[in-house]
């Protein structure tokens, strides 16, 4: 039975790692690579939400691996034809990685348990035909999911945030673990951008991260939900370089929060389509645009002509289909008029005004407590003097995205307290990385 790891395995500074990748070409062909045949170098970026942009929480991103490979002979090479993989080399191809500690024994039976440290899909394989190396990048399922296209539903009313997130979930057939706490309901939950818009702009509102664990789960978890410290690290274990001076210079001097209180409008005219032809017998057009804002509700249609007349319409927020039958036996000019109502975003924005704000506009903020909170939660940002702390670790695999780690410095005079929101894992043989915290003051009630 393989021994359990802790997090003494990864901390002791005379530690020794293997790492392994299992490349699933098919069902049935798959290659264990370690250090004793290609690995030659892997590197690991894990980000809870991206930290480029306006929006200093929220913005999804993806995992990413990257592997070098020793490419004798050109067995990763996807031209070769004569490698035992041509023709598998391809984007989509699922990858894990796994590390764990060696033992110290020459009981060949005694080993440590693979940890993993995450499930990617190729999305770029290059090797030069004269080159000794293959560089594989790979990244988890998010990056798959910002690559398909929502289907346009109809307006819900009054659903909570992890509602809305199990609705854009199944719309992607993604499956994942959604935080029981995202209860704040949304007045109008609608679709109008695309997944990686769509997501960061929920999970801004919901003050939300949504990413990939280590086993390859997706989890959506509410940044104010804090749990336990999962760990304590200091200059004795993890901690090599603290990047304090980097992590003050954020230029913010106050906060702004522009919010939305939608409503339904009257009936008007949704759509107009003037003499257009409709010929014998039944016949449909699909994906016609609306005029306006997002379709709440169809209320009626009128069709001017002579014998035909509307069978169907279904529509979304932005587009309808129309069905119609002509029972003359000639083509019919027709104009046909679709009334409803629409969804009116009514934009508000609370914060004073300074030289230079942490600005935020959100569709999806639509209470005025609500947008109070998310408002607060900015202020205690941009006024934290140390809202964003970096530290160059040894690297504990062990670690996972949205826990709560303590790091405590005698040499950098620090004790801080955060959510881990970004690690980075560079093995050559040996293990470092990176791990960035947000400031846990930050997501306190306020």
């Amino acid at each position: 039975m393989a021994l359990k790891t802790t997090d003494d395995n990864y901390n002791a500074s005379t530690r020794y790692l293997e790492q392994k990748a299992i490349i699933y070409f098919s069902s049935s062909n798959t290659l264990e690579i370690t250090r004793d045949n290609y690995l030659v170098t892997s590197s690991v970026l894990e980000e809870a939400h991206s930290q480029s942009g306006s929006a200093p929480f929220g913005g999804v991103t993806s995992n990413e691996l990257s592997l070098e490979l020793l490419n004798e002979g050109g067995i990763f090479s996807p031209t070769n034809n004569k490698s035992p993989y041509y023709g598998l080399m391809k984007k989509g191809i699922k990858i894990e990685l796994f590390i764990r500690p060696v033992v110290d024994s020459e009981d060949e039976d005694e080993q440590y348990e693979w940890d993993p440290l995450g499930v990617y899909y190729v999305t770029d394989w290059q090797a030069k035909v004269t080159g000794l190396l293959a560089t594989i990048t790979a990244n988890d399922q998010l990056y798959k999911a910002f690559n398909k296209d929502l289907t346009t539903l109809p307006i819900s009313r009054n659903m909570s945030q992890k509602a809305f997130y199990e609705h854009i979930f199944d719309n992607l057939n993604l499956r994942g673990e959604i935080d029981n706490t995202l209860v704040a309901v949304l007045k109008y939950a609608y679709i109008s951008q695309n997944t990686k818009e769509l997501l960061s702009t929920l999970n801004m509102s919901a003050l939300a991260d949504c990413f990939c664990m280590h086993d390859g789960t997706l989890k959506v978890q509410h940044l104010t939900n804090l749990g336990p410290v999962r760990a304590s690290i200091s200059d004795s274990d993890q901690i090599l370089v603290a990047d304090i001076e980097q992590s003050l210079v954020f230029g913010y001097d106050g906060a702004n929060v522009t919010y939305n209180m939608p409503q339904e409008s009257d009936v008007q005219n949704v759509l107009s389509l003037k003499d257009i032809s409709i010929a014998k017998g039944t016949s449909t057009r699909n994906n016609v645009s609306l005029t306006g804002a997002p379709l709440l509700k169809l209320c009626y249609s009128i069709l001017r002509g002579v014998k035909a007349r509307i069978t169907s319409l279904v529509a979304n927020p932005v587009s309808i289909n129309i069905t119609t039958f002509n029972e003359n036996e000639t083509t019919d000019n027709c104009t046909i008029d679709v009334f409803g109502t629409t969804l009116v975003n009514n934009e508000v924005t609370i914060g004073l005004e300074t030289d230079n704000p942490l600005k935020i506009s959100n569709q999806y903020i639509q209470d005025d407590n609500y947008a109070r909170i998310v408002y607060n939660h900015l202020k205690a940002y941009v006024n934290n003097l140390l809202p964003i702390l970096e530290l160059e670790v040894r690297g504990n695999p062990k670690f996972e995205l949205g826990e709560i780690i303590q790091a405590d410095s005698d040499k950098y005079e620090l004790h801080y307290t955060g959510i881990l929101i970004k690690q980075t894992f560079d093995y050559d043989g040996s293990l470092k990385g990176t791990i960035t915290l947000l400031n846990t003051n930050i997501l306190k009630e306020v």
